[in-house]
């Protein structure tokens, strides 16, 4: 699934076949799978990437396990992150 994702970001190309994006400027935003690093719980690191990540203005975003190191608190927060973002017009 990683490699799917990578693909459809335009980092890896397939091994066969094409992949059209349209419209080919269409901004694609890759978050890649978190991993724990110093200076905070798995949560608090992943909490923090994702709010970086949302924030940003990509057409599509292609989230890597995005809820690996999540808590409930942290799952709640991002659903309401998600649900506010797709009732912006």
């Amino acid at each position: 699934k990683t490699t799917l994702l990578r693909i459809l970001a335009g980092l890896e190309e397939p091994d066969a076949g094409v992949v059209r994006r349209t419209p080919s400027t269409l901004q694609i935003g890759y978050l890649p799978q978190t991993s724990v690093e110093r200076g905070g719980s798995g949560g608090e690191i992943a909490r923090a990437r994702l709010g970086e990540f949302l924030r940003a203005s990509y057409g599509v975003f292609l989230l890597d396990e995005p809820t690996n190191d999540l808590d409930f608190d942290g799952l709640a927060w991002l659903e309401r992150s998600l649900a506010r973002d797709a009732a912006k017009p």
